[in-house]
């Protein structure tokens, strides 16, 4: 076996935590692991208490304000700050890290990335699918070899499409419905992918230029008569872009039961690439009743999100999370919906803030420490510290899922996400109630 060379500032807590004890005493139990020792329960449970603690003192820096925060993650990252108050950091552009050259989409066929083409009128589930970083930091610990990192990169891309596909997208469904990764110039770096989450926090308003080359991939052949490049942006002429907007009617039709399905850091560039939407229609002059309803009729669904992400109401949003995600506490807020959840005794926790348009499912998945029975596990990895996108699926099929996804790819126009819940609910197809089957007991 491997010896592995984790350190407290590797884990997804690390860099806000370096010297807190519940991260050294995971990393030593994985390299104990690693070397053939499992940790005994007593072990476990010490850091369980530890972990306990930890988990509270990030919630108290996360309570004066998520900006706040951000600053405070940047500095414990090492990240400069610009002086309109964002990260001062050197983005990557396109066309740096992509996985392909051959399509703007990828299906995902016997568990491999194949081109694929798309029509207008193909309904489809866009998936943001990641995994570049997270290979990057396995060949730097010792899982992998530098020469698999990118092969499993789309090993784990491909991954994610199929899990899409097979958990919370209908069978009968999937005959009449692409489910894609787009082919999106992934946010590669072990820094960048922290630097997007925090610099969400910092500067909502901030678009990634990954984001806006995947906007124009997945809507312009939907929304406009447009001149393209090769790579799928718009042409565009001293700023202006070259082309006029399709008619009200065909662009409304060619957006009605889309699905972006992001995943981890890919939730702010699903995001992201939806806001860049509404602002190529605004550039196109179509009128704000028309870019209202194409909001509407698409669902974003978020697994996983490691970030708060602004909220917008006219967008249809579905927040999967897992309290025991430890790369969601790193950067994300969802202690009052987790409380929503514990006083309510339901997993569907509805925010009546954005009028029925977000819904947000908790989770008890498993994490670091999960409890079968009276025995307590440890499973940093096969949990991926509580970030697993096959146990957030799994989850979601077991909670029926599929129901609400169905009733967003075949709705005839605009919509209220929370009357597809009730709708799905009220039809026994989905389950409100917690936990959800598949869901860990919690320590």
């Amino acid at each position: 076996m491997r010896r592995l060379r984790v350190r407290p500032r590797d884990l997804p807590l690390g860099k806000l935590a370096e010297t807190s004890s519940y991260n050294r005493l995971v990393a030593g139990a994985i390299r104990a692991k690693s070397a053939g020792h499992l940790p005994s329960q007593s072990q476990i449970e010490r850091m369980l208490r530890r972990q306990t603690v930890l988990f509270e003192r990030i919630q108290a820096r996360k309570d004066p304000g998520m900006e706040a925060f951000g600053r405070h993650a940047a500095r414990r990252y090492g990240f400069s700050l610009a002086r309109n108050g964002g990260l001062d950091f050197r983005w990557k552009r396109p066309p740096f890290g992509r996985i392909g050259h051959a399509s703007d989409f990828y299906a995902s066929v016997d568990r491999a990335l194949v081109p694929v083409a798309l029509l207008p009128t193909d309904r489809r589930v866009v998936v943001f699918a990641t995994g570049r970083a997270f290979a990057e930091q396995n060949a730097r610990l010792g899982y992998i070899t530098q020469d698999e990192c990118v092969r499993r990169a789309r090993d784990v891309m491909s991954a994610q499409v199929h899990l899409v596909g097979t958990r919370i997208v209908p069978r009968d469904q999937l005959a009449r419905t692409k489910v894609v990764a787009v082919a999106y110039d992934m946010v590669t770096s072990e820094e960048e992918t922290p630097a997007l989450r925090i610099q969400s926090l910092l500067d909502p308003s901030f678009t990634h230029p990954t984001s806006v080359l995947a906007a124009e991939r997945i809507f312009g052949p939907l929304v406009a008569d447009a001149a393209s490049r090769k790579n799928g942006s718009f042409v565009r002429r001293r700023g202006r872009l070259r082309g006029h907007a399709l008619p009200d009617e065909e662009i409304l039709h060619n957006v009605r039961g889309l699905v972006l399905v992001g995943a981890s850091i890919g939730c702010v560039v699903s995001f992201q690439a939806v806001r860049w939407l509404d602002q190529v229609l605004e550039e196109l002059g179509v009128s704000r009743r028309v870019r209202q309803e194409a909001r509407r009729s698409i669902l974003v669904i978020n697994i996983g999100p490691t970030t708060t992400l602004p909220r917008d109401p006219t967008v249809n949003l579905l927040s999967i999370i897992s309290r025991n995600d430890e790369f969601v506490l790193a950067g994300n807020d969802v202690a009052a919906r987790i409380r929503t959840r514990d006083r309510s005794g339901r997993a569907v926790v509805p925010e009546p803030a954005t009028n029925g348009h977000h819904v947000t499912v908790i989770l008890d998945s498993q994490g670091t420490i999960s409890r079968n029975d009276e025995t307590l596990i440890f499973d940093p990895s096969g949990s991926h510290y509580g970030h697993s996108m096959k146990f957030y699926m799994d989850a979601a099929r077991d909670g029926g899922l599929a129901s609400v996804v169905e009733r967003a790819i075949t709705t005839p126009g605009p919509y209220r996400l929370q009357d597809l819940f009730d709708d799905a609910a009220a039809s026994g197809e989905l389950r409100v109630e917690a936990p959800w089957p598949h869901d860990a007991q919690r320590p």
